[in-house]
């Protein structure tokens, strides 16, 4: 599909686990020969548009999030202590109260520190 003089654009938004959904769509537009022109994003979308920008394929993009998923510095990150989780069956009262504690927890800690994760996370 051709866009004759128009320039497509891509906004990518966060929300942990759910922003891999667009490698879902980066696939899809792919597909139907879209040809994206601008790429922006916030969060997790920011991380999957800039590995796309630089010129990785979605398939590479997988790769490295399933390597780093499975990988010791996941483990280890304070990314993994956000309770990112693939869980999607139901949850229990304690499973719910916990992840409503964690949740509150990252949002003063948002709002009264310059970043959630620390330094060293993005130091290799």
């Amino acid at each position: 599909m051709r866009w004759t003089g128009k320039k497509v654009g891509l906004a990518l938004g966060g929300g942990g686990v759910r922003g891999l959904a667009h490698i879902g769509v980066i696939q899809v537009l792919e597909k139907e020969g879209v040809e994206i022109d601008l790429i922006a994003g916030t969060s997790a979308g920011a991380l999957i548009g800039g590995a796309y920008a630089t010129g990785m394929t979605t398939r590479e993009i997988t790769a490295k999030v399933d390597a780093y998923l499975k990988s010791s510095e996941f483990e280890e990150s304070a990314i993994k202590s956000m309770g990112l989780s693939f869980s999607t069956g139901p949850k229990s009262f304690f499973q719910k109260a916990q992840t409503f504690a964690r949740n509150q927890y990252y949002l003063v800690k948002a709002l009264f520190s310059s970043s959630i994760l620390p330094a060293e996370d993005f130091q290799s």
